[in-house]
């Protein structure tokens, strides 16, 4: 397998970490259909990332810490701007955000109790979570673009995303639970 090949999954999750700030400077100078376009690069990136370094066999415990990094920075920071732009209520960026400081506070508080950390293996309610986060901060991005303020139907997603998040919440913690009891493997 040659080099190259094994580094593009990571290639495409940089990419992600450096379309983040060219997205913040589109939204604050009101580009708002152009920072959908690089939003979206973003989303296909990310799945493309993923799907490669399957496909290739090339997947790395670095690799998915960039991922991830990548997915939270951009999402969070997206959250934030659009909070304080007031494009977004900020309960739903809290309780995203929160879910998220939740499960890294756990992860990394383990060690001290139980003298190493939680493993945080992605599972499939917790990758639809952040799938349906960031689908609703491109939609967000959309109604803006638009001039328009939320729909109820944006709004209605918005609940829909933030149980979606919750019960992915819930999953990590019941998995790390039967981690704990010994039934999974550490």
């Amino acid at each position: 397998m040659s080099l190259l090949r094994r580094q593009i999954p990571n290639a495409l999750s940089l990419l992600r970490l450096v379309l983040t700030p060219w997205l913040w400077l589109l939204i604050m100078h009101q580009q708002f259909k152009e920072a959908m376009g690089l939003m979206l690069l973003a989303l296909i990136s990310d799945g493309l990332d993923g799907y490669l370094a399957r496909r290739w066999h090339v997947e790395s415990v670095q690799g998915a810490w960039l991922d991830a990094l990548a997915d939270k920075l951009m999402l969070w920071s997206l959250l934030i701007l659009l909070s304080v732009r007031q494009f977004i209520p900020w309960w739903y960026s809290g309780v995203l955000l929160g879910r998220d400081g939740m499960l890294i506070m756990a992860g990394w508080s383990s060690r001290w109790f139980c003298g190493r950390r939680l493993p945080m293996r992605p599972n499939r309610v917790g990758k639809t979570a952040i799938a349906a986060q960031m689908l609703s901060v491109l939609l967000v991005l959309g109604c803006v673009a638009e001039g328009q303020t939320l729909s109820p139907s944006l709004s209605g997603l918005m609940v829909l995303v933030v149980v979606l998040s919750l019960a992915s919440l819930l999953s990590y913690g019941l998995s790390w639970l039967r981690v704990l009891k010994g039934v999974e493997p550490w």
